[in-house]
């Protein structure tokens, strides 16, 4: 072969390299300095501080929609890429609001359906960075076919493979779906939206001015909706806490997910004796127990805001990864609701999706009663906590920390090794109540009555009374819980249900 001329070399590189600058600028340097401007990261420094060393493989760098528009810019405003986190490789997709706003049509949503195709076929977590004005209008119902194709990937991935949805900006439509169909949402707190119909055509249809914090804000989604499980400060947070969670969840459903070196330090726990009252009536902060139970610095919480009654989060034991649920008696004296339920049942099938062991602390009077409970479907969403537990196919070790009544007793009977601290109690119902029904049933006078609940208090206040009717296996003391956790966990290792091992599908509840 005759040797190539050296200006045809030099055009060759000189053209290759104004198509790489253009494929790196986006939308233009005028926007994405805009962007750095208001504080926000453009859509390839996300990818940057995501990756391990900033470093990853684009995919269909310079694909350009074939759409009408006037705009066409080399990867049709969404980049898509793999990458390592932590040593593992990750799958992730990013909006680039400089172009057309973010908003995507036909070829960019084939850009992101691909992308999943090559992450179930690598079984590897898909990461999507959402900061989109949704579908183009002006391709037409293609553009939402493209979006439904998205969907279609979510759901399929489901279960599969971890699926984290960080929202840096607008989320709208069918791209709210996509990012509500992930396992961890993650939304920055000042600049974050997610909602299916914005502001303008919410006013158009219904009349409502609603302010757009209230219809799709950050802590809204937190602590209303539950549709947020982290809220976060900014973009560079935003990247942050979705390394972490990475750092708690398998590449895939049947990979063992990663395990940090355990402490040396000492764990033992006296402390727990002054952290959870004597008093069944007093309420107290659970989340200092678990600081104390678990893992130093291992508490990760998912959905904190929102049903405040029930912590859920990751934490480790032992540098293995597990879920936690926890009663919270600090609100609403931890009993169960419509939206803990809700969210327990959710977090359920997360961690029986990805094989994390399940350790339960239940200190719970019960499932609220009353009329909007009633008809907010409490039924129905306790059905659902119900299933999830029954069906997870991993460890799980409840604690009866100081009272599991009635059929909130689903956080301690589902357990497949249930453990008790002293002084816990476990019954149909309280005490008193206990004491009123059978004193009305009875006809008893008031000094009866009393007398009946002194009765009871002797006969129920005791672990060991729930242990002998082989409702608890085990009552430790509170400095022994962590040991008594970590042996537990490595006894029910490799536990089976009778149910053959499959895939389970992660679905929103």
């Amino acid at each position: 072969m005759a040797e190539q001329d050296p200006n045809e070399r030099e055009r060759i590189r000189a053209a290759h390299d104004a198509e790489e600058a253009r494929a790196d600028i986006g939308g233009g340097t005028a926007r994405q300095e805009r962007q750095r401007k208001l504080g926000r990261l453009t859509a390839r420094d996300r990818l940057t501080a995501l990756f391990d060393g900033g470093r990853f493989e684009e995919l269909q760098r310079h694909l350009t929609h074939r759409g009408r528009g006037a705009e066409r810019a080399p990867g049709d405003g969404v980049i898509t890429a793999l990458g390592e986190v932590d040593g593992r490789r990750v799958a992730a997709f990013a909006h680039d609001v400089t172009v057309r706003r973010g908003a995507l049509g036909l070829d960019g949503a084939g850009k992101v359906v691909r992308l999943y195709q090559r992450a179930l076929q690598l079984q590897i977590p898909v990461v999507g960075l959402h900061d989109s004005d949704g579908v183009r209008v002006d391709e037409g119902p293609e553009a939402i076919g493209g979006y439904g194709e998205i969907i279609r990937a979510c759901i399929e991935a489901s279960g599969a493979v971890p699926q984290i949805a960080v929202v840096c900006g607008l989320c709208v439509g069918a791209a709210a779906y996509s990012a509500s169909l992930c396992d961890v949402t993650i939304m920055v707190e000042e600049w974050g939206y997610m909602f299916i119909t914005g502001g303008k055509i919410t006013r158009a249809i219904t009349g409502e001015d609603v302010p757009v914090e209230e219809l799709g804000g950050a802590r809204m989604h937190a602590s209303v909706s539950g549709a947020a499980h982290m809220v976060v400060a900014d973009d560079r947070a935003a990247v942050e806490a979705c390394r972490r969670v990475l750092s708690y969840l398998p590449s895939h459903a049947f990979a063992d997910a990663p395990r940090l070196p355990p402490s040396d330090e000492n764990r033992k726990t006296p402390e727990l004796w002054d952290l959870i009252p004597a008093s069944r009536r007093k309420p107290y902060d659970v989340v200092p127990v678990l600081r104390t139970v678990m893992d130093a610095g291992s508490l990760e919480p998912w959905s904190e805001a929102f049903a405040r009654n029930l912590w859920t989060g990751f934490a480790r034991l032992a540098g293995h990864s597990i879920g936690v649920i926890a009663s919270q008696p600090r609100h609403k004296g931890g009993a169960l609701d419509v939206d803990s339920a809700r969210k327990g049942a959710r977090f359920v099938q997360l961690c029986s999706a990805f094989g994390l062991p399940l350790v339960t602390l239940a200190d719970v009077p019960g499932f609220l009663p009353g009329k909007m409970q009633e008809q907010g479907g409490i039924l129905l969403h306790g059905a659902q906590l119900l299933s999830a537990y029954g069906s997870a196919e991993v460890p799980r070790i409840s604690v009866v920390m100081g009272k599991s009544y009635g059929g909130a007793s689903v956080l301690s009977y589902t357990g497949d090794v249930v453990l008790a601290l002293p002084g816990a109690r476990y019954d149909v119902v309280g005490v008193d109540a206990a004491a009123e029904i059978v004193s009305h049933a009875e006809g008893l006078t008031p000094e009866e009555s009393a007398q009946r609940r002194e009765t009871f208090l002797r006969e129920r206040d005791r672990a060991h009374a729930a242990a002998e009717a082989g409702l608890v296996d085990r009552v430790v003391l509170p400095e022994d819980l962590r040991e008594e956790l970590i042996h537990t966990l490595r006894a029910l290792h490799g536990i089976q249900r009778t149910l053959p091992r499959k895939r389970r599908i992660n679905q929103p509840t």
